[in-house]
């Protein structure tokens, strides 16, 4: 049941993930002990930062992997910044947001932890819903080699998303 709701769920959490630099991708939140009181022992998802990145530095290696792989043409360039510079004001909401939400954490109470953990997804969903458009206009002018190659990249970040999925369920 919950590997089907994961995989349900994958489509959104594809997008962010290989588009975002990662915000979605598993291994972004890590399970820690709540330092509130009340929390002591209680195992709270955190987020984390992948080897010590930023988001923003999370994304800008993405920007260069999407650049390189896709083999954007300065005809497309246009589309391209429209779509880099979505990414990047993401990057640098979900950094304040992720580090609000740290210093906060040891003062949280369960409740407040998890309403947190709730607006931190609602933040996210926001987040792939500006993309998706900027997306959308870039993949409209791809070659369909390019798009190719954009299709094979989703799909190989869907297959690891549902690996790690199943197996932190079995």
């Amino acid at each position: 049941m919950k590997a089907s709701l994961l995989a349900r769920a994958a489509p959104a959490l594809l997008l962010a993930g290989v588009l975002t630099g990662g915000l979605a991708a598993p291994g972004r939140a890590q399970t820690g002990s709540g330092s509130a009181p009340g929390n002591q022992g209680v195992q709270t998802q955190t987020p984390t930062r992948q080897e010590g990145r930023s988001d923003r530095s999370l994304v800008e290696h993405r920007i260069d992997e999407l650049h390189a792989r896709l083999h954007i043409t300065h005809n497309q360039e246009r589309q391209w910044h429209a779509f880099t510079r979505v990414m990047r004001d993401n990057a640098r909401d979900m950094d304040r947001i992720y580090r609000t939400r740290a210093e906060q954490l040891p003062r949280m109470n369960a409740l407040q932890d998890l309403e947190s953990y709730a607006q931190l997804e609602r933040d996210r969903s926001r987040d792939v819903e500006r993309l998706v458009p900027a997306f959308s206009h870039l993949y409209a002018v791809l070659s369909p080699e390019q798009k190719h190659e954009a299709d094979q990249m989703f799909r190989a970040y869907a297959r690891r998303y549902e690996h790690k999925a199943q197996t932190s369920l079995g």
